[in-house]
């Protein structure tokens, strides 16, 4: 219950009805890491979404740290998004618990609540609408600091 109290509260899920959330809640799964562990590497395929339940992780590309992404922020979205290969390294800068969503059983879920046919249901569309809030909330942030560093 814990968790699907989390999920409810993350900002990739906040638009979904509760049921949705508790069929998300089914296939998520508890991970830990420790200090200095690889969570996803760059280049590699997207197999799942994790999201920072409790510490905070770096995000590296070609072994330099670009970004730090702490509780109830999602890791691996942008993977989810164009189906493409991983584009950073993300490593658990303190020992970490993460939700980790699987891709398939994400996308199951989804294309389950499409063939539903019931008023205000479409998973897919609210969960990609929330991604493109958050890649575009991050997207401003690099675009501030790239101006504060030219300063």
């Amino acid at each position: 219950m814990e968790d699907i109290r989390l999920l409810k509260n993350l900002d990739l899920f906040k638009g979904l009805a509760t049921l949705d959330v508790v069929k998300i809640g089914k296939v998520v799964r508890r991970v830990s890491f420790e200090k200095g562990q690889e969570i996803v590497k760059e280049g590699t395929a997207c197999d799942s979404i994790f999201f920072v339940k409790q510490g905070s992780v770096s995000v590296m590309r070609q072994g330099r740290s670009i970004a730090s992404i702490g509780e109830g922020h999602p890791v691996g979205e942008v993977s989810f998004v164009d189906k493409g290969l991983r584009s950073a390294t993300v490593v658990a800068s303190e020992d970490c618990a993460l939700l980790k969503v699987p891709v398939s059983a994400l996308e199951r879920l989804m294309k389950e609540d499409k063939d539903m046919a019931y008023e205000d249901k479409d998973m897919a569309y609210k969960v990609y609408k929330s991604l493109a809030v958050i890649l575009a909330e991050r997207l401003r942030k690099t675009n501030d600091s790239l101006l504060l560093t030219k300063s």
